[in-house]
């Protein structure tokens, strides 16, 4: 993995410095994805890849995976759909903002999810939390590590979102700064839960987990139209934090379901989270108090 996405990003780098093309992150892409399909291949011990039938596989992917193909369609609205509704409710320009704040701080989340991913799922495949108190214990413990780790990195991102942004882009773009602060404090909810829905995968329970990424994506695309009706901007990031509060009560019954819910864990990154949200928007209240001028009135 870490091969192939050095080989692409060098790619993308110098096809950049080329053609002076956006199509060279396309380029790039292709040509990571294509050089950890020859690694796949031919480096990874063990027996080669050959094509071929096997019954039982076929009717896994068609029972398991087409629930798992309709939560990867909700999953996509969940992921994306903030930019698809924001487009009809700000300029260019205030989208352009809204996404470097975006980017900058989706990456806490998007590297828990990853890691959580890779390691919880096989970790509640073969210890089930269900089946021992050592196994819950183990599971709790895992699950401590990684949402203290994401805290850590929002908690950066939420108190050194103007420094951040003053670091990497000039002046047109500071207003991104208090983007970024308001969007790390509106993922604190998304990092409580963000643990329990590979317990459902893990139990082969694809069906209910569709059912809690189809509501999860329903509250948001509900929360974001409604607030960005209301507040713009603002009130969007607002609706996405009431979605994600929202969910929880799903959240815990598809955890329950499968022994996996944390009651200490939630209480414990509940009020810290409580605190960081309110520490990091009273100390940035200056430029949040402008990003409610800038954005705050929905384009008509």
């Amino acid at each position: 993995d870490l091969i192939s996405q050095v080989i692409g990003i060098v790619s993308m780098v110098t096809l950049a410095w080329l053609t002076q093309s956006v199509w060279a992150l396309v380029a790039g892409w292709i040509v990571s994805s294509g050089a950890r399909l020859l690694l796949v291949t031919w480096a990874l011990p063990g027996p080669k890849s050959r094509l071929g039938w096997e019954p039982a596989a076929a009717h896994d992917l068609l029972h398991f995976g087409f629930w798992l193909f309709l939560s990867t369609a909700c999953g996509f609205l969940v992921a994306q759909g903030d930019k698809a509704i924001l487009g009809k409710y700000l300029t260019l320009e205030q989208l352009g903002l809204y996404n470097i704040g975006f980017f900058l701080a989706s990456f806490p989340m998007l590297l828990g999810q990853t890691i959580g991913g890779r390691i919880l799922i096989p970790l509640y495949r073969e210890r089930p939390p269900g089946e021992s108190p050592e196994n819950f214990a183990r599971l709790r413990q895992m699950r401590f590590i990684l949402s203290g780790s994401v805290f850590v990195l929002l908690t950066v991102m939420a108190f050194g979102g103007e420094w951040i942004v003053d670091l990497m882009y000039d002046a047109r773009y500071s207003a991104a700064g208090a983007v970024l602060v308001l969007i790390a404090v509106v993922q604190i909810p998304s990092v409580i839960g963000m643990t329990y829905d590979q317990s459902a995968l893990a139990a082969g329970d694809s069906r209910n987990y569709f059912l809690l990424t189809a509501a999860r994506a329903g509250l948001l695309v509900t929360g974001l139209v409604v607030g960005a009706e209301w507040l713009g901007l603002v009130g969007a990031l607002v609706g996405q934090a009431l979605a994600a509060i929202a969910v929880y009560p799903l959240l815990i019954w598809l955890a329950r379901r499968h022994r996996a819910w944390d009651w200490l864990h939630d209480l414990t990154f509940a009020g810290l989270g409580l605190l960081i949200a309110v520490a990091a928007i009273s100390l940035d209240s200056g430029p949040i108090g402008e990003l409610l001028t800038l954005f705050g009135r929905a384009v008509p």
